[in-house]
C-alpha cells in the first residue's frame, strides 16, 4: 500500500470507554499507513481526557473552543487531514479490522472514488442485526430520496480530491449533513461497496426524544428543499415529501409516539397513497394503546431477518 488514509473521528462529552473503543478500532486496522485526527467539539473534558493516555504518532488531538456541531467537526479533520483518502469514524461506532484493507482494496480493483459498507447494528440486549449494502454505481437519482448508505460517515471512506470538489460537509444549512454530502459525490461520482459488515454500530442512543425527531424532521424537510430542483427534474418531489412523512412517523412509532407517527402516515397519503405502509397499519394503531408495541416488533423483524 502507497496512499496515506486519514481518519476523522468528532467528539463531544463522550464517555472516555466510547471514545477509546473508536480509536483503537483504527489503531488495530490491518493497514497501518493511516493517521487519524480526533476533533474536540468543545466538550467539558477535552478529548474525555485520552489525549494523555494514548502516545501512538499516528494520532492528532484538534480542538474547537466552542462547539459547532459534527459537520463543521468533520470538516476541521478534513482540514488537518494529509491522507489521499479520508475516512470518517463516528465516536460511539467502532471498526472490524480489516474495514479499511477491505474498502482500499475495492478502490484498487474498481477506481472507485468512494466506497461504503455493511454494518451490524448492536443492540442493547446483546443481539445484533446486520445491514448490507444494497446499490453502487450511478446512485445519485436514488439517493435524491432514500439516504441508504449503511452506516452514513462511519461506513465511508472518500477521494481527498473528491471531497475538495464537493466542499465537505455543509454548516450553513440545518440540514441532514452526512446525506447531503452524499448525494453531492454521487452528482459527480459512482460509488462502490464493500458487500461485508465491517462497521459496528450502537444502538443504546438510538431512541431520540420526541423533540429531537421533531428537529430532525426539519433538517429532513430543508434537505428536500435545497435538493429540490433535481428532485423535482426526476419527476420524486411527490416521493420524496411523502417518504419524509413515512419516515418521520416510523421514528415516533418507535419512540413510542404512536399519534404523532400515524398522523404522518396519514400525512404521506397527500404525495403518494401507494407508498402508504397499509400492513404495518394495525401495529401502528394498536401501538397508541400499547407504545412498546412497535418498537418490539420493528426490532424483532429486524433480528429475523
Amino acid at each position: 500500500m502507497t496512499h496515506l488514509i486519514s481518519v476523522v473521528i468528532p467528539t463531544f462529552n463522550d464517555e472516555a470507554y466510547s471514545l477509546r473503543r473508536a480509536i483503537e478500532s483504527v489503531l488495530n486496522q490491518s493497514l497501518e499507513n493511516i493517521s487519524i485526527i480526533i476533533v474536540d467539539d468543545g466538550s467539558d473534558t477535552p478529548f474525555s481526557g485520552l489525549d494523555k493516555q494514548f502516545t501512538d504518532y499516528r494520532l492528532k488531538w484538534v480542538r474547537h473552543s466552542e462547539n459547532k456541531g459534527v459537520a463543521a467537526s468533520r470538516n476541521s479533520g478534513i482540514n488537518q487531514a494529509n491522507g489521499d483518502y479520508i475516512a470518517f469514524l463516528d465516536s460511539d461506532d467502532w471498526w472490524d479490522s480489516e474495514k479499511l484493507y477491505e474498502q482500499y482494496k475495492a478502490i484498487t480493483q474498481t477506481g472507485a472514488r468512494w466506497v461504503y459498507c455493511g454494518i451490524t447494528v448492536c443492540m442493547p440486549d446483546g443481539r445484533n442485526y446486520i445491514e448490507l449494502p444494497e446499490y453502487k454505481g450511478s446512485i445519485f437519482e436514488k439517493l435524491l430520496t432514500n439516504q441508504f448508505i449503511t452506516g452514513s460517515a462511519s461506513s465511508v471512506i472518500v477521494e481527498a480530491g473528491l471531497l475538495d470538489e464537493v466542499g465537505g460537509f455543509n454548516v450553513k444549512d440545518n440540514l441532514v449533513e452526512d446525506w447531503d454530502l452524499w448525494i453531492r459525490l454521487s452528482k459527480i461520482a459512482p460509488v462502490e461497496y464493500v458487500s461485508k459488515p465491517m462497521v459496528y454500530l450502537s444502538a443504546y442512543n438510538s431512541n431520540s426524544r420526541s423533540g429531537m425527531i421533531h428537529k430532525k424532521s426539519i433538517r429532513l424537510k430543508n434537505l428536500i428543499h435545497k435538493h429540490r430542483d433535481d428532485i423535482s427534474r426526476h419527476g420524486l418531489e411527490r416521493y420524496a415529501l411523502a417518504r419524509m412523512h413515512i419516515v418521520v412517523g416510523r421514528r415516533y412509532l418507535v419512540q413510542g409516539c404512536a399519534v404523532r407517527g400515524v398522523i404522518h402516515w396519514i400525512k404521506s397519503l397527500r404525495y403518494n397513497p401507494l407508498m402508504f405502509p397499509v400492513k404495518w397499519l394495525p401495529i401502528a394503531l394498536l401501538a397508541i394503546i400499547f407504545p412498546k408495541l412497535y418498537r418490539k416488533i420493528h426490532i424483532y423483524r429486524r433480528l429475523k431477518a
